[in-house]
């Protein structure tokens, strides 16, 4: 896989999130990003675009009066390197180790606290890692170390269950709404269309 056009395609994904939504309340926010050439990394390309659309949206939570978001990326001996800054409010010092919890959110009812553990589980299978730094009023860059192909045995490659070459219409029947929304979230991520149902009825 190539890091820079997953990246890319995240970036247009979210293009009405950090872009038309924002202005439509007067929000500005940049979005930058810096490519050098990268070896190609073996693994989902859906999956590693999940990753990036959460850090895009995250960011964007955390500049409620708008700013700026830098992608970069490079290439270590044996690691890509991809760093996703933002100039927001910051993580709390109390928050710190919470980040990569499950369910854990401080966006209130209506958010499923999943997309940060969601990415943090996606970046493990793909043999690599995932860190934060952060500074209160100042912003926040997440970095994201990912294996170059070839260095990673083959028995330890992660496993791509079923291969979607067309995109699909689904419906997600859960009685949990979180759940739903979760589901629907990761559906949309993949370019298919999601309607969701509380029961079978």
């Amino acid at each position: 896989l190539n890091i820079n056009e997953i990246i890319a395609d995240a970036i247009e994904f979210t293009r009405s999130y950090w872009k038309d939504a924002a202005e439509a309340q007067g929000i500005k926010i940049r979005i930058s990003r810096f490519d050098t050439p990268l070896p190609p990394v073996r693994g989902s390309a859906t999956e590693l675009r999940e990753v990036f659309i959460n850090l895009i949206k995250n960011a964007v939570e955390a500049m409620p009066g708008g700013g700026d978001i830098i992608i970069q990326t490079a290439a270590e001996p044996n690691h890509v390197l991809i760093s996703v800054k933002d100039t927001g409010l910051g993580i709390p010092e109390e928050n710190r180790t919470k980040v990569f919890d499950p369910f854990f959110t401080t966006k209130g009812p209506q958010a499923s606290g999943l997309g940060m553990s969601v990415s943090y589980g996606i970046v493990n299978r793909h043999q690599g890692t995932i860190t934060f730094e952060s500074q209160e009023e100042k912003g926040t860059t997440f970095l994201i170390r990912l294996p170059v192909a070839g260095t990673i045995p083959a028995d330890e490659q992660p496993k791509r269950q079923h291969v979607v070459t067309e995109h699909a219409s689904v419906l997600v029947i859960d009685d949990e709404k979180d759940v739903r929304d979760t589901l629907v979230d990761i559906l949309e991520a993949g370019g298919h269309t999601a309607v969701a149902a509380s029961s079978g009825q």
